[in-house]
């Protein structure tokens, strides 16, 4: 009753936040439809800071969300324990004593020694035997429960030690049919393993760990290992499985934490998205409250390998021309530009022309095109050095490198340098 009282308390307050929720992504619904119905790529400079607000905001919201279910569990926890208290151990050791209480008395009634010795008889014997098998017979049914009651579970939280040992996380291995990503921190800095010239995105390796803190138990689904195709949770053995293995371990290469995701990124109202999880030796699968965005093996989907990335800026100019509709088409073309190899040393290369780019902030930026026994690649040097702090990460970890890039990607720019700003053209 007490449980239920609290979880409609929760409700309220519940449904409130969610309202708010839904007001704030009808707002970015909007934006994304008028880009849909407009029929352009990308977003506008104006679009892009309004979708930062609102996601401020929703992440605000999450939180306040989030708040009010971790008291809700508190408040249950707090009511749990008094209850179990009182049943295990109160209630046995009050019988043991008022018993032992009476019996004394009884003995010593009509007794004048000044010295009392203490003596177990049969009485006592008994009374010790019965509140022990009671106490015991408390602590099995607390554990059975403990077993068999899902609603111990619901929205706790799934990994509830990972927040202590969130800081002694060195590498995080995501692991599908055929393909394996490693990232390890060198400082504060995440990498990925085999990808030297490629910078990971640390915002998304930051929100990915804190999706895996604030996850919670939502549903069981199943425990049986023949319904494990259901959830998308097939072994990564088998090809075409949906399986992701994703294992925390620390700088001793020990196992901090290590499960399996099937289907995510699931709608369970409300604002709140799901995914199937499955731990390690159980067939159990549970359905969790947890924001999962993209999870995948591909490395691309981690890393900035792009030739451009919006968080970097607006372009304002390239090689002096101001135009609108050529800046535009041309970041197009640099936002979808994808970065297949890198290099440090590219001996000789045949000079092919250059984007002298100014961004936002007053940011200077040449990104020079080059040529190489039939490859072409891609190198920045940074004129300013950038105080936007995401081009700033990224500008140290890219000048000085060559990137290769698709011949049919380097042609799109090279229309666009040659037709429209090699001659300054500004309608």
């Amino acid at each position: 009753k007490i449980r239920k009282q609290a979880r409609q308390d929760f409700t309220l307050k519940e449904q409130e936040i969610l309202n708010k929720m839904d007001k704030t992504k009808a707002g970015l619904n909007e934006i994304w439809n008028k880009k849909e119905f407009e029929g352009r790529e990308t977003f506008t400079p104006d679009e892009l800071s309004i979708i930062a607000n609102i996601r401020q905001e929703l992440d605000s919201l999450r939180l306040d969300l989030r708040n009010i279910r971790l008291n809700l569990n508190s408040e249950i926890d707090d009511i749990d324990s008094y209850i179990k208290f009182t049943n295990i151990y109160a209630i046995p050791l009050l019988i043991i004593f008022i018993w032992a209480f009476i019996i004394l008395r009884k003995k010593h009634s009509f007794s004048s020694q000044t010295n009392l010795t203490f003596k177990i008889n049969k009485q006592m014997l008994y009374l010790l035997c019965f509140s022990t098998l009671l106490l015991v017979g408390g602590i099995y049914s607390v554990y059975q429960t403990e077993q068999n009651n899902i609603d111990i579970y619901e929205n706790k939280p799934l990994f509830p030690n990972l927040a202590e040992q969130i800081n002694n996380v060195e590498t995080v291995s995501l692991q599908s049919y055929g393909k394996e990503l490693i990232f390890y921190k060198e400082g504060n800095e995440w990498k990925l393993q085999g990808e030297p010239y490629l910078m990971v995105m640390q915002d998304r390796m930051r929100s990915f760990l804190s999706a895996l803190i604030e996850a919670r138990f939502y549903e069981k689904k199943s425990d049986r290992a023949e319904n494990l195709f259901h959830y998308g949770l097939q072994p990564i053995s088998i090809k075409d499985s949906p399986n992701i293995r994703v294992e925390l371990k620390d700088k001793q290469n020990k196992n901090i934490l290590s499960f399996e995701v099937g289907k995510y990124d699931i709608e369970i109202g409300r604002g709140t998205r799901a995914a199937y999880i499955k731990f390690d030796n159980k067939f159990q699968v549970w359905l969790a409250a947890i924001e999962l965005i993209d999870l995948s093996t591909n490395a691309q989907e981690w890393t900035l390998s792009r030739l451009w990335d919006l968080r970097f800026g607006r372009l304002l100019s390239c090689n002096g021309n101001t135009n609108i509709d050529t800046l535009a088409n041309l970041a197009k073309y640099l936002l979808n530009t994808q970065i297949i190899n890198g290099t440090d040393n590219l001996e000789k290369p045949e000079s092919l022309f250059t984007l002298k780019m100014q961004v936002e902030g007053n940011e200077k930026i040449d990104l020079s095109f080059w040529k190489k026994e039939n490859k072409y690649y891609v190198s920045y040097q940074f004129i300013t050095f950038p105080k936007e702090k995401n081009l700033n990460l990224f500008a140290t970890y890219m000048q000085g490198n060559f990137y290769e890039i698709k011949q049919e990607n380097m042609e799109k720019i090279k229309y666009v340098y040659e037709e429209k700003i090699s001659n300054n053209r500004t309608n």
